[in-house]
């Protein structure tokens, strides 16, 4: 998943894409039973983890932004 940081994310999109690759991160989790390499693995939670930190990069951003244009109302 790209992510492009273009204005107009909205907080409940946001949202949906935290969710999503949280329960991506849990299916990779549950791979470890499975035949998969542990390579593959670690790689695919490195993965996600670094998409769930612009995620939640962008959403603080955007929560900032909120509050500054209600402190100057």
């Amino acid at each position: 998943m790209a992510f492009n940081n273009p204005p107009g994310h909205t907080e409940e999109e946001l949202w949906q894409q935290i969710l999503s690759l949280s329960r991506e991160l849990q299916e990779c989790r549950a791979c470890l039973h499975y035949h998969n390499t542990l390579d593959y693995i670690y790689d695919k939670i490195n993965m996600i983890e670094k998409e769930l930190d612009i995620l939640l990069r962008m959403f603080r951003d955007l929560v900032t932004k909120r509050h500054d244009n209600y402190t100057f109302l």
